[in-house]
């Protein structure tokens, strides 16, 4: 009986498959059977297994296959943990989506592949508009932020480096763009945005001139973007006339806001940096017009 299960065998090897065998266990390509069809190596080439496409049988390795990955990498599984599904990608469903992250300067676009069969990079968009790729744990570990325009930067000889306009330019820039900045979700994270222009600090500096003493940058239109036809060099006391009503106060009008606890409206107003309280009142009417006194008053001096 085993030797005529065996000339069968053989005879379809010969015809490139073997059928079922009903009680008899065999080995084709490293892979057991006992009463299933294995499949062969021509019916392999081409299936699709989770991200991964059989090309071919490996060279390298025995009992395993050449599988082109979604994401560009070239993989050799082998053939049991294909067809049980075990195996259905090289391994890049397994590493951290870094996709629309943002680590200093960059934003990454996408997965640019297998660096020498080790590391995995990424392709990033620096913010002055260059594309690079960096390596995923250069980017976790905070080693590089950007495409190398920062430190071209550094190196311009504009002698501006830790100045108030250069601090101005690059809180600007890290509010708007840095996810971890702790102003981030005011500005960034609220749609607020940059010129392209203004990612180079050298045409900033020629649109917007240097940081006058007592000033900082100020957008006219608080709803609008940083650019040069909605910017200016402003006070302190200009810049909180110019304030966005917070979405917590329920007044409408900035500076002023109702004290649950005490039951009544509070009015306090923003000058040189110092926060000076107006007082509280009975009405809302009331608040308001101490809040538009204080203004007059303030902005007179």
């Amino acid at each position: 009986m085993a030797s005529k299960i065996k000339l069968k065998i053989e005879q379809d090897i010969s015809e490139g498959y073997i059928p079922s065998v009903v009680g008899a266990t065999t080995s084709f390509f490293g892979v057991s059977c006992c009463g299933f069809r294995v499949i062969d190596m021509d019916d392999m080439i081409g299936r699709k297994f989770g991200r991964l496409t059989v090309l071919g049988k490996s060279k390298s390795k025995k009992y395993c296959y050449r599988c082109l990955c979604e994401c560009g990498n070239i993989t050799n599984p082998r053939k049991n943990r294909l067809l049980s599904g075990e195996t259905q990608s090289c391994g890049c469903i397994r590493i951290l989506d870094l996709t629309g992250s943002h680590f200093g300067r960059l934003v990454v676009i996408d997965m640019a592949g297998k660096e020498n069969n080790k590391h995995y990079s990424w392709n990033c968009r620096c913010i002055c508009g260059n594309l690079t790729i960096v390596r995923g744990s250069h980017l976790i570990a905070g080693k590089i932020k950007s495409c190398g325009c920062y430190r071209d930067e550094l190196r311009i000889k504009h002698n501006m480096c830790n100045t108030p306009t250069y601090n101005s330019w690059d809180c600007m820039i890290q509010r708007c763009l840095n996810p971890n900045n702790t102003n981030y979700d005011n500005y960034g994270g609220k749609g607020v945005s940059i010129c392209e222009r203004w990612f180079n600090f050298k045409h900033f500096l020629e649109d917007m001139g240097e940081r006058p003493l007592g000033k900082s940058i100020d957008r006219i239109n608080p709803q609008g973007n940083y650019e040069l036809s909605n910017c200016r060099w402003a006070t302190d006391f200009q810049q909180n006339q110019n304030q966005r009503v917070k979405t917590s106060n329920k007044t409408g009008v900035c500076g002023v806001s109702f004290d649950k606890r005490r039951n009544k409206y509070l009015a306090q107003i923003v000058t040189n940096g110092r926060h000076r309280f107006l007082g509280r009142f009975n009405g809302l009417s009331e608040a308001i017009e101490a809040r538009h006194m204080a203004e007059q008053k303030y902005q007179e001096k």
